[in-house]
């Protein structure tokens, strides 16, 4: 009974390692000790044994079950939940076109490529916001052109949508990936054949981007500049410019409708003076 009190007495005011080493020492030094209480401490270092190994296993179930939890967090945590009062100052700054602040923050080695709770980069608002000079300071320094937003835009793909060349001109000496699309499948050039960023189309059609691409809704570029537009003018131009480029005039769209049946069907006489003469191999050269 006098070993059940002190087991009781060292279980609740010590670790499990201090009654441990307490039993040892009389084991050891104590032959009576043992003697008499020799059942119970067979079951009780048996108890030990077991506690200690669990403890552990539990003890490593649980670190591990923390890390689980900790990436599972972080994997589906938004961006910018983490940013610095830098970095977000800095985003802050290229939105508000403060060049000063922008170089700043820069020449102090903050992070430029961190990215807000809508994704994005100080770049992206750069391009967002036209903002030329910011953009120039950033990919001195090397931003990543690839990073996508919560919309699915990227610097190149933005910029093309945007219609802002200087900046494009930019983006590309830094050799962004032109296999990234945005939520609708589209590359930077098919926003820009849609909204009749003409100056842009000319800049896109003489790098690696597909001129044929199809989007998510089965639209090319040269589909978009016919589909989505008014006829006129700048979009002549754009729908010259791209089959100048070598688009393809047969792709249809999901329907089984052509380029040239949209353009006559919206009675688009200029297009499809363009498409008719290219179907014909007649069409003249940059015209």
């Amino acid at each position: 009974m006098q070993l059940l009190g002190v087991i009781a007495e060292l279980s609740i005011s010590r670790p499990l390692t201090t009654l441990t080493r307490y039993l040892k020492k009389q084991v050891q030094y104590n032959y009576h000790f043992t003697l008499a209480n020799e059942g119970l401490l067979k079951t009780l270092y048996s108890t030990i044994h077991k506690g200690t190994s669990q403890m552990k296993k539990m003890t490593a179930t649980l670190t591990l079950l923390g890390l689980g939890v900790l990436v599972a967090v972080l994997s589906f945590a938004k961006p910018g939940i983490f940013m610095s009062n830098e970095e977000q100052r800095l985003i802050e700054a290229v939105a508000q076109n403060d060049l000063t602040t922008v170089r700043e923050l820069v020449e102090a080695g903050i992070n430029i490529n961190a990215q807000d709770t809508r994704g994005r980069t100080a770049l992206l608002a750069a391009v967002e916001g036209h903002n030329l000079e910011s953009a120039k300071v950033l990919l001195e320094a090397g931003a990543d052109v690839n990073l996508l937003d919560d919309k699915m835009d990227s610097p190149l793909l933005l910029a093309g949508a945007e219609g802002t060349v200087d900046i494009m001109k930019l983006i590309l000496q830094a050799k962004p990936n032109f296999s990234l699309y945005n939520r609708f499948g589209g590359t930077p050039l098919i926003p820009a054949a849609e909204r009749g960023h003409v100056d842009m189309v000319k800049l896109l059609v003489n790098t690696k981007v597909d001129v044929d691409h199809v989007n998510h809704l089965g639209w090319t570029a040269l589909l978009e500049a016919i589909v989505l537009s008014d006829g006129g003018p700048r979009h002549q131009k754009i729908v010259q410019l791209l089959v100048d480029a070598g688009a393809d005039v047969h792709i249809a769209d999901k329907e089984g409708v052509t380029p040239l049946q949209h353009a006559r069907q919206k009675g688009f006489h200029e297009i499809v003076k363009i498409l008719e003469l290219e179907k014909k191999g007649l069409r003249p050269k940059g015209k």
